[in-house]
């Protein structure tokens, strides 16, 4: 399967911390200081479907996602999305908009439509920034609309939002709805 062609962003001006360093710290701390650690007791994983037809982004924040401790599976087209998505029934779903051959809103739109998929928190993730194409996301059934390059610390507090809300509706089925979108 041959590689999109991903662009990648470049920064002339001189950084204070080394990019490892950076990653170093992303990967070993939350944002409140806190390091990372395994699931705590009476808390689920979160099952998280990332689906980008740029397999080297999709692939680094899969690796991301699990060292915060969700379970992963990656995903590089839409079709390929759509089937992992029925297969694995993902808690969330992390989607590219500009996948060839199925793209993400089409992908969200066609998932928001069966019942099994009501209350799966769906992301779009993409390179448009502009009010149209959010727009166009919420319409196609999207929850949250991130612009690449993702900020980090909104998606990991998003993720541990959804993981609290799974885990109290597992103990109380009836008192916690839908999420916000």
């Amino acid at each position: 399967m041959p590689m999109a062609n991903c662009e990648l962003t470049t920064i002339d001006e001189p950084v204070a911390n080394t990019w490892l360093e950076t990653v170093d710290e992303l990967l070993n701390t939350r944002q409140n200081g806190e390091p990372l650690g395994p699931t705590p007791v009476g808390q689920r994983k979160l099952r998280v479907l990332v689906a980008d037809d740029c397999q080297d982004a999709a692939d680094s924040l899969a690796l991301l996602l699990k060292l915060w401790g969700h379970d992963v599976s990656v995903v590089y087209d839409g079709p390929a999305a759509y089937r992992a998505a029925w297969t694995d029934r993902p808690d969330v779903l992390l989607l590219d908009i500009a996948m060839p051959n199925l793209d993400g809103y089409d992908l969200a739109g066609q998932l928001r439509h069966l019942h099994r998929f009501e209350e799966t928190l769906l992301i779009a993730i993409s390179g448009y920034a502009d009010e149209i194409h959010r727009r166009r996301g919420t319409d196609a059934g999207f929850d949250h609309y991130f612009r690449k390059p993702i900020e980090l610390y909104a998606l990991e507090s998003l993720l541990l939002r959804e993981k609290a809300r799974l885990t109290e509706s597992q103990r109380h089925p009836a008192r916690v709805g839908l999420p916000t979108r």
